[in-house]
């Protein structure tokens, strides 16, 4: 069972502006990612929304989880002193 990537147009944004070798290493989470929406290192946030976050060196990604339609939704990448503002 795998699940596909949708991405929030300012994530693709996002993404594009980093460093292609960050960029390489978010590739290898999003990858991961299809095959398992929930790795070892994942975080449930706080809050109402529900939205789950894995880190890469500094980087972070956020991301949420549709599990009735097998949809993993990148919601916003970024360094980790960027991403919670």
């Amino acid at each position: 069972m795998s699940y596909s990537l949708e991405f929030r147009p300012a994530a693709l944004r996002e993404l594009r502006k980093l460093p292609p070798e960050v960029g390489d290493q978010l590739h290898v989470i999003f990858e991961k990612l299809k095959e398992n929406p929930r790795p070892p290192g994942c975080l449930k946030m706080k809050g109402d929304a529900g939205f789950w976050r894995v880190r890469s060196g500094n980087y972070r990604v956020i991301y949420d989880i549709q599990d009735s339609k097998l949809i993993v939704l990148i919601l916003d990448v970024g360094h980790r002193k960027d991403i919670y503002n």
